[in-house]
């Protein structure tokens, strides 16, 4: 069957906004069941209490430590904090501080995208402004998260939500991004109105790749080349641009692996092993992780 190259147009647009709507991990526990970690409530919507859980380092620090964020997926839809657990427990064996947050998603809280990226910003600041308490480095917070939850940890830099335009952006915005399969990082193939209309915003507002500029933070993304729902030309395109601005921003490809790949539990968990490694040498390089202890190191050598 010849297809027109309007309806074929009209197609790859369909395609990329069920993918950014679609991508995420479904399959966790919600209510989610953190029984190891202390919790908070960082805001309160519309008789909705949103909470945050936090690990503290396994060694009590005597030094503020850097903490990272991490935001789960399921496309704006559904989703659990329970995904990152494993991942921020592993932070914490290796002394910083680790967050996983809820937030509010379509399925249960009737919300668009943009409001999801409303209560990410709002966690960072409650994170921010509670540093002192949790021992944290308010110089030093990271955010990373899976698929939808990948887009909510750039959206904490690069966009500014209606909401928050008189709040200042240092209150809200991450020092360095972790990026799983992230979504929606290119979307300048769907039309100004569709944006809209499936966003909440306006798509100046929330494309991320055309918010990149000079200055933003150190950037690692690890992502699947077999990536069925996110496209990894999306992540392409947005490490290119980062380049030109002159910003630090690694794209690891991961070769013939799936959306979701880094999850812990999926097959016999190398990817998961692999990309913390990954995040670890990172962190390293960028002074927000400090280097195995010497005598882990001869350890694990012999």
């Amino acid at each position: 069957m010849y297809l027109t190259l309007k309806t074929r147009l009209k197609l790859v647009v369909l395609i990329v906004l069920l993918s950014f709507f679609s991508f995420g991990q479904n399959n966790r526990i919600y209510p989610p069941v953190i029984d190891d970690a202390d919790v908070y409530t960082y805001k309160k919507v519309k008789e909705v209490d949103l909470k945050l859980w936090v690990y503290l380092p396994k060694k009590k620090q005597i030094k503020s430590t850097p903490v990272i964020v991490f935001f789960f997926g399921g496309g704006f839809r559904s989703g659990s904090p329970q995904q990152f657990t494993f991942q921020s427990k592993y932070f914490s064996s290796r002394g910083i501080a680790s967050v996983v947050v809820d937030y509010r998603v379509s399925s249960r809280h009737g919300v668009k995208p943009i409001e999801c990226v409303a209560d990410a910003k709002d966690a960072i600041r409650w994170i921010r402004d509670h540093a002192k308490k949790l021992n944290i480095n308010p110089s030093k917070i990271i955010t990373s998260g899976g698929s939808a939850g990948g887009y909510l940890a750039a959206a904490t830099f690069f966009m500014t939500t209606p909401q928050n335009k008189n709040i200042k952006l240092t209150d809200e915005r991450p020092n360095a991004l972790v990026l799983f399969n992230p979504g929606g990082m290119d979307l300048s193939q769907v039309s100004p109105e569709k944006f809209f209309n499936r966003f909440g915003a306006k798509k100046e507002e929330a494309n991320i790749i055309a918010l990149v500029q000079k200055n933003a933070p150190p950037t690692l993304i690890l992502h699947g080349d077999n990536d069925k729902i996110v496209n990894v030309n999306t992540v392409r395109n947005f490490t290119r641009k980062m380049k030109a601005f002159g910003n630090n921003c690694t794209l690891i490809e991961y070769k013939n692996q799936p959306h979701g790949f880094f999850n812990y539990g999926r097959g016999n968990n190398e990817n998961y092993h692999h990309t913390m490694s990954a995040i670890d040498s990172f962190l390293k390089k960028i002074d927000f992780l400090s280097p195995f202890p010497e005598t882990y190191r001869r350890r694990n050598e012999q």
